[in-house]
C-alpha cells in the first residue's frame, strides 16, 4: 500500500511490486480558507499595498526538506521585498539567530493542528521544499487553506504538483525562488486563478473513496 501515485510508480517500475496508491485527503474542516480573503497582492513596487505573508516549512534536522536552501531562500526573498514581506515559520524547534534570520524570519516552532490551519489561511504563500518521492501532506494541507504552495521540481509529484496552474515550482536556487516569489506578487490574477485550481485540486479527493479503493485491493474486489 503506497503513499501518492507517484511513490506507486517509482516501485513498481524499478521494484516490480505489486502495489496499491492512495491519494492523500485533507480535513476541509479544519484546512479552509477565510470566508472573504483580501489576498490579492498589488503589482510590485506600488505604493501603500498591504503586508505579503509568506510560510517556510523549517526543519532543519530532516535533510528532505532542505532547510539551508529554504533560509537561503528567505534571505533572498527579505532582501528583494524589505518590509513588503513577513517570513513566518513553523514545524520544529530551533532559534533563528543560530540560522542568521533574525529579525527576518519569525519561527512559531511546533503547533498544533487548529494552530498551523489557521497560520496557513493567514499565508499568502507557503514555501515547502521536498526532495523525496512523496510531496507531504503540507502543500495539499496550504492549498485547501488558500496559500499558493512554492515548491522544489520534484518529477514524482507532478501528479499533484502544476506549475503556474495551482502552485509554482522553483528550481532548487535561492535567487530563482526569490525572483519567481517576486514575479507573481505583480500578477493578482494569476494568484487568484492558481488558488482556484489548488482549491479544486483537493476537494476532488476524500478519504472515504481513497480507503475504500484500498479495501478492494486487500481483499482481492478489485
Amino acid at each position: 500500500i503506497v503513499n501518492t501515485p507517484g511513490l506507486h510508480d517509482f516501485v513498481t517500475k524499478k521494484y516490480g511490486m505489486r502495489a496499491e496508491y492512495f491519494v492523500p485527503a485533507v480535513d476541509r474542516h479544519i484546512f479552509f480558507p477565510e470566508e472573504n480573503p483580501d489576498m490579492s497582492m498589488q503589482p510590485y513596487g506600488a505604493k501603500d499595498n498591504r503586508k505579503i505573508k509568506l510560510f517556510l516549512y523549517g526543519r532543519p534536522h530532516h535533510e528532505r526538506n532542505a532547510f539551508e536552501l529554504a533560509i537561503a531562500a528567505a534571505k533572498k526573498i527579505k532582501a528583494l521585498l524589505g518590509d513588503r514581506i513577513e517570513i513566518v515559520s513553523a514545524g520544529s524547534e530551533w532559534d533563528t539567530g543560530d540560522y542568521g534570520v533574525k529579525g527576518i524570519v519569525n519561527n512559531l516552532g511546533l503547533l498544533s493542528y487548529e494552530e498551523t490551519a489557521g497560520l496557513y489561511r493567514s499565508c499568502d504563500f507557503g514555501l515547502v521544499l521536498m526532495f523525496t518521492k512523496h510531496p507531504s501532506y503540507i502543500p495539499m494541507e496550504l492549498m485547501a487553506s488558500g496559500s499558493i504552495v512554492i515548491t522544489n521540481r520534484n518529477d514524482a509529484n507532478t501528479w499533484l504538483l502544476k506549475d503556474m496552474i495551482n502552485c509554482l515550482v522553483v528550481e532548487p536556487s535561492p535567487t530563482f525562488i526569490a525572483e519567481k516569489l517576486v514575479a507573481l506578487t505583480g500578477d493578482p490574477g494569476l494568484q487568484e486563478k492558481m488558488r482556484e485550481n489548488a482549491l479544486k485540486t483537493v476537494s476532488s479527493v476524500d478519504w472515504d473513496s481513497q480507503m475504500e479503493k484500498i479495501y478492494r485491493f486487500i481483499s482481492g474486489k478489485d
